[in-house]
């Protein structure tokens, strides 16, 4: 990962860190940097993570507010927004709403055809007003 880009989570603001060979996180006390790098592991680290809460029995199916609790900690999905925004290394990640909150995809597969970043989907669309988007 070369980069990461956080919008509204928690106490971050807007945050958009490019890592070197050595990247150092400075702030003071409950500014984010605890929110940001456990933000950072669960990007990186997403489908690991998921599969281990399920695995010991800290969560039942893949519904968000159940994972980022068993994640940041009781209460704690309750940073996350629909006006929160993750990008890393440039990809556009995609959030659809369902029962019990968001899921945010970086990739899909529509049946019988490849894999595809949503990115490279979303701009394939030809009929994009039947979509609802949120900016």
């Amino acid at each position: 990962m070369e980069s990461l880009k956080i919008e509204k989570l928690g106490p971050l603001g807007s945050v958009d860190v490019s890592f070197g060979d050595l990247t150092i996180i400075v702030g003071p006390q409950a500014s984010g940097k605890s929110v940001f790098l456990e933000t950072l592991k669960l990007v990186d680290d997403r489908e690991f993570i998921v599969s281990t809460l399920e695995r010991y029995g800290y969560i039942f199916g893949r519904r968000p507010k159940k994972i980022l609790d068993a994640y940041f900690g009781q209460g704690m999905s309750a940073m996350w927004t629909n006006q929160t925004r993750i990008e890393s290394d440039g990809r556009t990640f995609i959030r659809v709403a369902c029962a019990d909150g968001w899921i945010t995809l970086g990739e899909l597969q529509i049946a019988g055809k490849k894999r595809l970043p949503v990115r490279e989907l979303l701009l394939g669309l030809r009929e994009i007003g039947q979509y609802r988007f949120q900016k």
